[in-house]
């Protein structure tokens, strides 16, 4: 019924454990490449030049505490984005991409299948590349990506 919702579910149940066991402080970066937590313990030394940007500053952009931030913004969409209380022809629509009233003056939702839910399979994205993904769940690419 919801195998995309339950992936991510899992999904950021499995980010969550990985930044809990990392010590979900967050990180910096110290002298000499060293990659430090917010108590100032080592995590990694940095093989890199540690004058120009390069894989610690990418290490620390992706910290434990960032990756928790991700979790529970990840979350907070799940919630919004839940299936109907009960299905419409073995279809689940999905609550969070809003209901209008048709012309008979039933409401019907904006995207009657959760599956198709854009915002959730934006949020399945960053795990393409996971065992369990589906193509089906890959984001219209269609779809404009605004500049910043």
């Amino acid at each position: 019924m919801n195998d995309l919702r339950n992936f991510i579910y899992v999904r950021l149940v499995e980010d969550e454990a990985t930044a809990r066991a990392a010590g979900a402080a967050p990180w910096h970066r110290g002298r000499g490449g060293r990659i430090e937590d917010g108590a100032g313990r080592l995590v990694l030394v940095a093989d890199d030049d540690t004058t120009a940007p390069g894989p610690a500053d990418h290490i620390v952009f992706h910290s434990p505490a960032r990756a928790l931030r991700e979790v529970a913004a990840g979350r907070r969409i799940l919630a919004r984005h839940r299936p109907a209380d009960r299905p419409e022809n073995g279809v689940w629509a999905c609550c969070g991409c809003g209901e209008w009233l048709n012309f008979d003056g039933d409401l019907e939702s904006e995207v009657a299948d959760i599956a198709r839910c854009r915002e959730l399979r934006d949020l399945a994205a960053p795990w393409a590349d996971h065992r369990d993904y589906r193509p089906e769940w890959a984001p219209d690419e269609a779809r404009p990506v605004p500049d910043r």
